[in-house]
């Protein structure tokens, strides 16, 4: 489901483009209250206490699993939204699953932080450079970081792209490659070994050349049953310079 702006309608979209309700688009330069709720029954959208007329278009069959604020997924739109502050430049993708941050302390869930939902252990094995949100993906351990022209998805490169490791336990497991706007290697780094700790590894280049990044965490994904043939990390924050448009 998503809730968003077409160019005349406030809408509230099934998975398959159904409108399940929509209304005319409140006027720009303001802000407004937008409330969306379903009993079961209905769809009840309000617009700055206003109800719209209910709806009773059926919704997905498919349990929720996850819930995005200014993107349409975890992977594509992370850093890279329409709108500031999520207008970053940075798409992540992954051949996984999709990419995840770790829950925090006051989630309403309950869930545990720093990916001990996945596996309990890591809330005591992954340490936070600035606490307390955690990066990795999910049913992979690859990451590729294209970077975009803030705000649009127009193909942007950097000078140079940087990152604090948790746990890195061998170096030949944890890499970054980098990649120009023709998909040419511009060579590829192990990061620091920290067992337990924190590491950095960035590398910065004398011209904007940087189109892509492919990030290595670890030599396999997290999950409840890795052992010590594993060797996981995950990421804590990281740094890029500003993204120009490529060409």
């Amino acid at each position: 489901m998503k809730l968003g702006l077409s160019a005349t309608n406030l809408r509230v979209l099934r998975n398959d483009g159904t409108a399940l309700i929509q209304t005319t688009a409140p006027s720009t330069a303001t802000w407004h209250h937008v409330a969306y709720t379903w009993n079961g029954t209905n769809n009840n959208l309000y617009i700055d206490g206003t109800a719209v007329t209910a709806t009773a278009t059926a919704h997905d069959s498919a349990a929720v699993t996850g819930a995005f604020i200014g993107a349409t997924c975890a992977a594509a739109d992370f850093f890279n939204g329409t709108e500031d502050p999520l207008a970053r430049g940075a798409v992540l993708e992954t051949p996984g699953d999709h990419v995840a941050v770790s829950a925090d302390s006051d989630n309403p869930d309950g869930a545990e932080v720093r990916f001990g939902d996945i596996n309990p252990s890591y809330v005591n094995q992954f340490k936070t450079f600035s606490a307390e949100r955690l990066f990795s993906p999910i049913g992979s351990n690859v990451v590729n970081l294209t970077f975009r022209v803030p705000g649009t998805d127009d193909p942007a490169v950097t000078r140079g792209f940087g990152a604090v490791y948790t746990d890195i336990d061998r170096e030949e497991n944890t890499a970054f490659e980098y990649f120009d706007a023709d998909g040419n290697s511009l060579g590829k780094f192990a990061a620091p070994v920290s067992k337990g700790g924190l590491s950095f590894l960035g590398v910065a280049f004398p011209d904007p050349v940087v189109a892509r990044v492919k990030i290595e965490y670890g030599s396999g994904k997290l999950g409840p049953d890795d052992s010590s043939s594993y060797d996981v990390a995950v990421m804590d924050d990281f740094i890029y310079g500003e993204p120009q448009p490529a060409g």
